[in-house]
């Protein structure tokens, strides 16, 4: 949070003398998502963010861990008793540090899950267009509105859906299947078999070039079959 208000400084923003929502005479902030799960804190960082965005100073995209805390705190309605986003020991670690410091149950929180759903998976403004990931047309003619209402966020939950698929690609970006025997552990140490594709550079096509963090992983100089994005 300190870092933020000391970036919005920076950009010229400025509060009032109430202490409300920071503003600038001729600037709209965009923030891209993901502003949780990182970080000591996050009650503060969505309390600046929030109250520009209801002021009209900042417009917000959804990434993917405001959905995966929308999905991690609403019960699934084709599976008693379980959650969209499954309360297991990976997921729990993930998202300690925000129930924590929110208080899971309390106003805050639920008025906070509330404000998630209400985020645009991604903006058009025109001269400029904003999403957490990757700019997928073909997800964004599926979805057909930036707004998932609730049908949509129970399909997206269930990886056997193209909702699922349309929404991975915009708030994670699309992925490829590495080939046999390669695999890579994540920053949390997870052992993965997939990586995001790097959508929008043109001039990669081999695992190698065209994957996240290349110079760290043992990817072969060899070309991806069918890459699931074009830029």
């Amino acid at each position: 949070a300190r870092q933020l208000v000391r970036l919005l400084h920076d950009l010229g923003y400025r509060r009032g003398s109430n202490a409300d929502a920071f503003h600038h005479p001729g600037r709209t902030a965009v923030f891209v998502g993901d502003l949780i799960d990182r970080g000591p804190h996050q009650v503060e960082v969505l309390q600046i963010v929030r109250a520009m965005a209801e002021a009209g100073t900042a417009q917000v995209v959804m990434g993917n861990h405001e959905f995966n805390a929308v999905a991690y705190a609403t019960p699934d309605p084709e599976r008693p008793a379980e959650f969209l986003r499954p309360h297991n020991d990976k997921n729990d670690r993930q998202h300690q540090a925000f129930l924590k410091q929110i208080r899971a149950g309390s106003e805050d929180y639920l008025s906070t899950i509330a404000w998630f759903g209400t985020l645009p998976l991604w903006l058009d403004l025109g001269g400029v267009r904003v999403v957490h990931a990757s700019w997928d047309a073909a997800a964004i003619a599926g979805l057909g509105e930036p707004y998932l209402d609730d049908g949509q966020f129970v399909a997206a939950s269930h990886k056997d859906s193209d909702e699922y698929r349309w929404v991975e690609h915009l708030c994670k970006g699309p992925e490829v299947v590495l080939p046999d025997g390669c695999s890579f552990e994540d920053k949390d140490g997870h052992v993965r078999h997939h990586a995001r594709y790097r959508w929008w550079d043109a001039q990669t096509g081999t695992y190698l070039t065209a994957l996240e963090n290349p110079s760290t992983t043992p990817f072969p100089n060899h070309p991806i079959p069918d890459p699931p994005v074009q830029p």
